[in-house]
C-alpha cells in the first residue's frame, strides 16, 4: 500500500539560526530569526541576515531550527536546516595556480 502525503498549511513558523559565535561574527544586516503566521501549502519563504567575521578560524556551524504547527498535529513539529561544511574563516591562502590544473600535450 503507498503512502500518500497531504500538503497543509503550517501555523506559528519561527525560524532560528542563533548559532553563529558573537566571538566570530557581528550581524551587519537582518535577523538570525524570523517568525511568520502562516506558510501556505505549496509555497515558499526566503529569509537572510549578513554577518561579517570578526577574527580568524575555523567555524563549525550547526543547523538551524524550524518549528511550525500543522492541524492535523497537537505537537509543535521541528525540522532543521541542512548543515554547513567547516568555514575557514578568513583564512590565509595561496595564491591558486590554475595553469598547475592543465595538462599540456603537444601534437607532432
Amino acid at each position: 500500500m503507498k503512502k500518500l502525503f497531504w500538503f497543509r498549511t503550517a501555523y506559528d513558523v519561527s525560524l532560528y539560526d542563533d548559532n553563529w559565535s558573537e566571538d566570530v561574527f557581528v550581524i551587519v544586516a537582518g535577523n538570525t530569526s524570523m517568525s511568520w503566521e502562516r506558510l501556505d501549502a505549496g509555497t515558499a519563504l526566503s529569509h537572510s541576515f549578513e554577518l561579517e567575521a570578526t577574527k580568524k578560524t575555523v567555524f563549525y556551524g550547526a543547523p538551524a531550527v524550524i518549528t511550525f504547527r500543522i492541524p492535523t498535529k497537537a505537537a509543535l513539529q521541528e525540522a532543521y536546516s541542512t548543515p554547513i561544511l567547516p568555514l575557514d574563516i578568513l583564512a590565509d591562502r595561496p595564491p591558486e595556480k590554475k595553469f598547475d590544473w592543465v595538462s599540456l600535450n603537444t601534437i607532432s
